[in-house]
């Protein structure tokens, strides 16, 4: 096996640090222009907003280190204590933090103090092999998004300047479509609000409020916008590592819902408004692929129904759907999931996606069935992702017969011919009464 790794990177907004045991190099190459191979023993990651230097104790060495840039690193001397410490570029004077060992892996904090602030300096240290570890410098404030589209955030920060005056800052930045931005080096205690707004409008939603008083966990927003329909989304406050000094805030924007049809072809639904005398009608994908519901306000309920076809009717028995369901649902979920895997979702590690569909090559959970429609459809709800609101909208066929064969085949049921099964097609058998037969052309 080769001593090194692989750090991979995703050059969208968010650079993610990912390095496979460099047994799986077959994986790595699939995407060559998106990796970089790890020669040296340690790679030094900086996930903040803040530019950062470091370097070895007792040497002149400082090294600057961009936000979401990675830096392959070696010991300047073998004289000095091999330990390592950091600042951050213009808090001035390099005011240094303590230093600490990379040796192990683990979870520790530092921070370093200018005028009258303290900045607290997560630093992660992750063995790759039986050589080479990765340390990554975060802050204590994470921001990742799950909607389809980018949004403009603005974060708030209070805080008490060295001559005693209160000092507010406002920090904008574009959260581009499921994507995680660099972490704060905030406190809790210093970022107070964030708001958001469609990306190129002018007016920003109501302010979210963080701070120790806030009761609830969960908020529903309303994201302006001059020309788009209107957008409501969640906001959800999560704690990583709670209690323990490496604590960190997780925000996360997710859309209120997400449709998920299972069957082979795209499906019409109708989403009625009832209150409001309001209907409208859109198309989602099939196979599995997910697609969020727009246009759908909080504390509605709205009914939906679907339809195969344009030439067919819709089903008759209408499933109802709103905010209120959620936090029923949310409720009653159990989960033994923890918050940091959202943070997998957007390193691309983790291990509990969706299988593929036709799911002819692993077993998925049916799950509880919630509401029904026409017999042999089912339609599902459930939490989308654990810790989240997001509610989770599935069609589900009664089953999928997928022929894998280079015939085209018939399909019988008792003596009766059903429907052929085209060559390499996957289809919604219909609901047999009796005993069914594949039969197989000379």
């Amino acid at each position: 096996m080769a001593l090194f790794a692989s750090l991979k990177r995703d050059f969208g907004a968010k650079v993610a640090y990912r390095m496979p045991d460099p047994a799986q190099g077959s994986d790595r190459n699939q995407c060559p222009e998106a990796e970089e191979l790890i020669y040296s023993h340690f790679v030094v990651c900086n996930d903040t907003q803040e530019t950062l230097r470091f370097g070895q104790l007792d040497t002149d060495e400082n090294i600057l280190l961009a936000s979401l840039h990675s830096h392959q690193y070696c010991w300047r001397s073998h004289k000095s204590p091999q330990l390592l410490h950091i600042c951050i570029e213009g808090w001035g004077n390099w005011r240094w933090s303590e230093p600490f060992n990379v040796d192990n892996a683990g979870t520790f904090v530092r921070t370093i103090q200018y005028k009258g602030r303290t900045a607290t300096l997560i630093i992660k240290v992750r063995q790759l092999n039986g050589v080479q570890k990765q340390v990554t410098i975060c802050g204590r404030q994470i921001i990742c998004s799950y909607l389809p589209e980018s949004i403009d955030l603005k974060v708030v920060q209070h805080y008490v300047g060295h001559d005693g005056y209160a000092v507010v800052r406002e920090h904008i930045d574009c959260l581009e479509a499921k994507q995680m931005l660099p972490s704060y080096i905030l406190e809790d205690s210093e970022l107070t609000e964030v708001c958001v707004r469609a990306t190129g409008d002018d007016e920003w939603s109501r302010d979210v409020s963080l701070t120790s008083e806030a009761t609830e966990n969960d908020f529903i927003i309303q994201v302006p916008s001059s020309d788009r329909p209107i957008i409501y989304v969640w906001c959800t406050l999560q704690t990583l590592e709670p209690s323990s000094q490496a604590q960190q805030r997780l925000i996360v924007f997710s859309p209120l819902f997400i449709m998920r049809s299972h069957l082979p072809d795209p499906i019409i639904i109708h989403l009625e408004k009832r209150s409001l005398g309001l209907s409208e009608t859109q198309v989602v994908p099939g196979k599995g692929l997910e697609k969020p519901l727009p246009n759908i306000e909080p504390d509605i309920t709205h009914h939906l129904t679907f339809q195969a076809r344009e030439e067919d009717d819709p089903s008759e028995c209408a499933v109802p759907i709103s905010t209120a369901l959620i936090k029923q649902i949310a409720m009653k979920a159990q989960s033994e999931y923890s918050a940091g895997h959202i943070i997998s979702d957007f390193y691309g590690e983790n291990c509990y996606s969706q299988p593929v569909w036709p799911y002819n090559k692993k077993d998925t959970d049916g799950g509880e069935q919630l509401a029904q429609w026409d017999s042999p459809m089912r339609v599902k709800l459930s939490l989308w992702k654990p810790h989240l609101k997001t509610l989770l909208i599935e069609l589900l066929p009664w089953a999928l017969l997928i022929n894998q064969s280079r015939w085209d085949l018939w399909l019988f049921e008792g003596e009766d011919i059903v429907l052929q099964i085209p060559a390499g097609k996957t289809i919604v058998p219909p609901n047999f009464k009796r005993l069914f037969s594949v039969f197989v052309p000379q």
